[in-house]
C-alpha cells in the first residue's frame, strides 16, 4: 500500500494544475503532450505481462483451454462419415426376403454373403477383397415363376454375354467390422457414378481451410482478435447445426466447406491471441497446450464417440455441443492487449491487462497461505502504470483523437523504412531469388500437407477398427510435438534435422508400401504400427517446417512469404482424397507408394533451399541506423515510466 500511495502522490505532484474532469476537452498543449509521450507499444505490454500481470497463469491457460475445447477438430470426421462400404444391386422385395430366410434345405448354402449374391446378378471386378456392383444382368422374370427359377436364369450370364442395366431398386450395403457403419455413402447412395462425391467433401474441407487462413488473418487485423474469434465461432456453431440437418450431399459438402473456413480462421486467430497474452518465453507452452487439445484430446474424443454412436448426424451433433463453448467465450474472452496498444487505445489495453492481472492474482491467492496473499490493485491504480504520466484519465473520445499520433512499434520501423526506399522486394518486377524461394517453399509445404493429411485419412483403409486407429494416431501426435522441439533445441541449423526426419519417414512409407503391395496381408498390423511412426515423424516435420520456412525470408517479407506459401499448399492438398481412393479402385497399399514418392520430392526440394539458424536476418530495406534512431527515441521517453513500473512490481 505504501508503494501505491507513493506512486499516486508522485503522479499528483507531477500533474498538479492539470484539469480534473475526465470528459472535458483536451487543450492544444495537452494534445501535444500526448503526441510526444512514450507509446504503449508491444515492449511495454510485454513488460506489464512479465512483471505485473504474470506471463503465464490461470487467465492465459484458462482462455487457451476454453478456446481449444470449444473448437473441435472436425477434419477427422470424414474418416468416419465417408467410410465406403461394399455394395450390390438391391433386388425386388420377395427375392431379398428369400435370401434373408434361405436355409440349407432351400439352397446349398446356410449364409449368403453380399459377394455371393452380387456374383449371381452382377458382373464384378477381378478382386476378392471388395464388392462394388453397379449394374445387374438384364433378365426379365417370367410371370408366376419362383425365386429359385428366376435365380437359375442368371447361371453363366457373363459367359453368355447377357447385357447389363443400372440397379433399378437401389443398393444394399455391407460395412466390414473395421468400418464406421453410419456414414453418408449409404444414406445418399454415393457409389458408382456418384462415388466421386464422398472424396469431394474432403476436398471441400481443405479448400475451406485455405479460405479460412486468409479471412481469419484479415478479420483479426482489421476488426480485432476478439471479434474474429467470436464471429467465426458463432458462425461455425450455426453451420454445424445446419450440417446435422443436411437434406442432400451437396448441401452437406457446402456446410463442410464453411465449417472448415470458420475452424481454420478461428484456430489461426486463437494462436495469435495465445502468443499475445504472454511473453516470448512462454508462447511455446501456451501453443503446445492448444495443439495437444486439438491434435490429441479432440481426435481421441471423436474416436470414442464414433465407436458408440453409429449415426453421422448424431456424431456431427456432438461437435455442435462442443462448439457451444463459444457462448462462454462471449463473456470471458478479452481483446488482445497488443492489438489494442498498436492502435493507441490505452484505456482498453489497460482494462484487458487488468482483467488478466486480477484473475491471475485471485487464483494465486486461492492456493496461497494467508500470510503470502497479495492485495489486488484497484483498476485506477493499475491504470496508473499505463500511458502518459500527465494524462491518466484521457476519455475514450480523446483516445480516438490522438490514436493516430501513437507509434506502433515494429510497424513504425517498416513504415519509416518504406518512406526512404522506393519499394520493397515484393514490389520489384523481377526478383529471381525471392520467387525461387517462394516456389520451392510452396512445393515443400504442399508435399508435406498432402502426405500428412493423406496418412491421417488413410486410417479408413487400414484393416483395424477405424476408431482404434484414429485414437492411436491421436496419441502419436504428442511425441511428434516434443520431437520437433527437441531437435531444434539440439541442432542450431534447421535444414539438416529436417532432412533426416523426412528421409526416415520416407523409408517407413516405402517399407509399408512394399509389404502391403506384395503380400496383401489379411490384417494390417505392420501397416498400423508403421503408420503411427510415420504420423509421429510427419507431425514433427510440419511443426519444424513452420519454423524453417518463415526464416527463409527477411523480417519485412516474412508474413507475406509464409502466408502465400501455406495458403497455396492447402490448395494442392485437395488431391489426397483421390489418392486414398486408389486403395479401393486399384490395389490396397498403392497410396503409400505415392506418399513415399511425394516425400522423396521434399528431400529433393530441401537440397535447393538455403539453411537457416533462427537468427534475425537484417532486411535490405531497413538501414540499421534508422532502426537505432527510432528505438533510441522511444526508449529515452519511456525510461522513467519503466523504472516506476519496476519499483512497483
Amino acid at each position: 500500500h505504501m508503494f501505491y500511495a507513493t506512486t499516486r502522490e508522485q503522479r499528483e505532484m507531477f500533474c498538479r494544475g492539470r484539469r480534473m474532469a475526465a470528459n472535458s476537452p483536451l487543450s492544444k498543449t495537452e494534445k501535444d503532450k500526448v503526441k510526444t509521450s512514450p507509446a504503449l507499444d508491444g515492449a511495454k505490454v510485454d513488460e506489464l505481462l512479465a512483471e505485473v500481470v504474470q506471463p503465464i497463469g490461470f487467465w492465459q491457460i484458462g482462455l487457451v483451454l476454453l478456446n481449444a475445447l470449444s473448437s473441435p477438430n472436425t477434419v477427422v470426421l470424414s474418416i468416419f462419415i465417408n467410410s465406403f462400404p461394399n455394395h450390390r444391386c438391391q433386388m425386388s422385395t420377395d427375392i431379398e426376403a428369400w435370401f434373408s430366410n434361405a436355409t440349407t434345405e432351400a439352397v446349398n448354402s446356410t449364409v449368403w454373403s453380399i459377394r455371393q449374391i452380387a456374383e449371381i446378378f452382377s458382373p464384378l471386378p477381378d478382386t476378392s477383397t471388395i464388392t462394388r456392383a453397379c449394374e445387374m444382368y438384364s433378365i426379365k422374370r417370367r410371370a408366376n415363376s419362383t425365386v429359385e427359377e428366376y435365380i437359375a436364369l442368371f447361371a453363366n450370364a457373363s459367359a453368355r454375354g447377357i447385357p447389363t442395366e443400372k440397379c433399378s431398386h437401389g443398393f444394399v450395403y455391407d460395412y466390414n467390422p473395421h468400418q464406421y457403419p453410419g456414414g453418408v455413402v449409404a444414406e445418399w447412395n454415393l457409389v458408382c457414378s456418384r462415388a466421386w462425391e464422398a472424396p469431394f467433401n474432403e476436398s471441400a474441407y481443405m479448400a475451406g481451410m485455405c479460405l479460412g487462413f486468409v479471412v481469419g488473418g484479415w478479420l483479426s487485423d482489421r476488426l480485432g482478435r476478439r471479434i474474429a474469434v467470436l464471429s467465426t465461432g458463432m458462425t461455425e456453431f450455426i453451420i454445424c447445426l445446419l450440417a446435422c440437418l443436411s437434406p442432400h450431399h451437396m448441401f452437406y459438402a457446402t456446410t463442410r466447406f464453411l465449417i472448415a473456413a470458420c475452424f481454420s480462421a478461428r484456430v489461426a486467430v486463437a494462436t495469435v491471441i495465445a502468443a499475445e497474452l504472454t511473453t516470448a518465453k512462454y508462447r511455446s507452452i501456451l501453443t503446445a497446450i492448444g495443439s495437444v487439445i486439438q491434435l490429441t484430446v479432440h481426435r481421441m474424443l471423436i474416436a470414442i464417440l464414433a465407436y458408440f454412436v453409429h449415426s453421422w448426424r448424431i456424431l456431427t451433433g456432438c461437435m455442435f455441443l462442443l462448439n457451444s463453448g463459444v457462448l462462454i467465450l462471449c463473456f470471458v474472452l478479452p481483446e488482445s492487449p497488443k492489438w489494442l496498444a498498436a492502435r493507441g487505445r490505452m484505456k482498453a489495453t489497460g482494462r484487458s491487462l487488468y482483467a488478466g492481472y486480477r484473475t491471475n492474482l485471485r487464483f494465486a491467492n486461492l492456493f496461497s497461505k494467508k500470510a503470502n496473499r497479495q492485495t489486488c490493485m484497484s483498476e485506477g491504480e493499475f491504470m496508473g502504470l499505463i500511458g502518459p504520466p500527465c494524462l491518466p484519465t484521457t476519455s475514450e473520445t480523446e483516445e480516438d483523437e490522438v490514436r493516430n499520433y501513437m507509434p506502433v512499434g515494429d510497424v513504425e520501423v517498416e513504415m519509416h523504412a518504406s518512406k526512404h526506399r522506393h519499394s520493397s522486394c515484393w514490389c520489384r518486377p523481377l526478383n529471381c531469388e525471392l520467387v525461387w524461394t517462394t516456389f520451392l517453399a510452396i512445393i515443400l509445404l504442399t508435399c508435406h500437407t498432402i502426405s500428412l493429411y493423406g496418412m491421417v485419412f488413410y486410417s479408413t483403409h487400414i484393416r483395424f477398427h477405424v476408431s482404434l486407429v484414429v485414437a492411436v494416431n491421436a496419441v502419436a501426435n504428442m511425441p511428434g510435438c516434443f520431437l520437433s522441439a527437441c531437435l531444434y533445441r539440439l541442432f542450431r541449423f534447421r535444414k539438416r534435422p529436417l532432412l533426416w526426419l523426412i528421409l526416415i519417414a520416407t523409408t517407413f512409407q516405402s517399407i509399408s508400401a512394399l509389404h502391403t503391395l506384395i503380400l496383401q496381408p489379411d490384417n494390417d498390423i505392420l501397416l498400423n504400427v508403421f503408420g503411427n511412426i510415420i504420423l509421429l515423424l510427419q507431425t514433427a516435420g510440419i511443426m519444424m517446417l513452420f519454423v524453417y520456412v518463415p526464416e527463409l525470408y527477411t523480417p519485412l517479407q516474412r508474413n507475406r512469404g509464409f502466408g502465400l506459401s501455406i495458403g497455396v499448399s492447402r490448395i494442392g492438398a485437395l488431391a489426397f482424397p483421390f489418392i486414398n481412393q486408389l486403395d479401393v479402385d486399384v490395389i490396397h497399399g498403392i497410396p503409400l507408394a505415392i506418399y513415399a514418392g511425394i516425400s522423396a520430392i521434399q528431400l529433393l526440394v530441401l537440397l535447393f533451399l538455403k539453411d537457416t539458424n533462427g537468427e534475425v536476418m537484417p532486411p535490405e530495406e531497413v538501414d540499421g541506423r534508422e532502426c537505432t534512431q527510432l528505438r533510441s527515441a522511444k526508449s529515452g521517453t519511456s525510461s522513467e515510466a519503466s523504472q516506476s513500473l519496476h519499483d512497483i512490481a
